[in-house]
């Protein structure tokens, strides 16, 4: 989104430096309120449920919605704005945005073992920096590992084309 004055046009979010333009902010807050809103919601409508472990999983996207308000309130709070994109490390910030939302994305297709081990394996050779040895013997040893803990604690999660761990 842009703003544009007499023979220039500068992205929204720098708009508010001169003092003229619209601040985003404002829009922001009312954007995650509503989320945290409507995950608190939905984990209460979970959690009186009568499906197994309905509680649990409740409990959990309620504690997620409090703490996204919680988060929020802070940014509401504070007077001055982020300014992320112009800081430096903005770029890392947005990479590691997308390889959250390619993660999400791509989860219910490639399952919990590959999709863990594909984000994990991007963060550390992409935004760490990592040698690929070191990158490729991490990625396994976390989505195993993790894929054995959440296996252990009885969360079913997709499955995809890898065997997923037993637990006997």
């Amino acid at each position: 989104m842009y703003f544009c004055k007499i023979a220039s046009c500068v992205p929204l979010w720098r708009a508010n430096e001169g003092g003229a333009g619209v601040s985003i902010k404002p829009i922001e807050l009312v954007i995650l309120f509503i989320i945290s809103v409507v995950v608190i919601g939905d984990g209460i409508v979970l959690a009186g449920s009568t499906r197994i472990r309905a509680l649990e999983s409740g409990g959990y996207e309620i504690l997620l919605g409090v703490t996204l308000a919680c988060l929020t309130s802070f940014y509401w709070i504070k007077e001055k704005r982020a300014g992320w994109m112009d800081a430096q490390g903005g770029l890392q910030v947005a990479s590691a945005f997308g390889i959250l939302c390619g993660y999400a994305i791509v989860m219910p297709h490639l399952g919990y073992l590959l999709s863990s081990f594909l984000a994990v394996l991007a963060y550390m050779r992409g935004l760490g920096g990592y040698r690929w040895r070191m990158s490729l013997v991490f990625a396994v040893v976390f989505a195993v590992a993790s894929a054995w803990l959440w296996a252990r604690l009885i969360i079913i999660l997709p499955q995809g084309p890898l065997p997923w761990p037993e637990i006997s």
